[in-house]
């Protein structure tokens, strides 16, 4: 689900379905059901970055867990600058 903002999904999002643009802040959270209800908790860095592409053994600068989110947040996806650089030395 999206934690922060609104849409006409009513914040929530199919698991089977691309992850939406990940910010600096913590958004995205998973919900699942429970014996009494529903738990929630907010994606960890890693879970973010895997969602972006980055490769499970990119390895992050020793910072706090809100840092890493928002390095996350500022970063490319590493797939599309993967392809970007191919197609510019394709090029040359």
């Amino acid at each position: 689900m999206v934690y922060y903002g609104s849409d006409a999904a009513g914040g929530w999002q199919r698991l089977d379905r691309p992850l939406r643009t990940i910010t600096t802040i913590d958004r995205f959270a998973i919900v699942a059901p429970n014996g009494r209800g529903h738990t929630m908790r907010m994606l960890q860095p890693l879970e973010l970055a895997a969602a972006m592409g980055f490769p499970p053994d990119y390895k992050w600068p020793q910072s706090t867990r809100r840092e890493k989110v928002k390095l996350v947040g500022n970063a490319v996806c590493p797939p599309v600058m993967k392809a970007v650089i191919e197609s510019l030395i394709a090029e040359s």
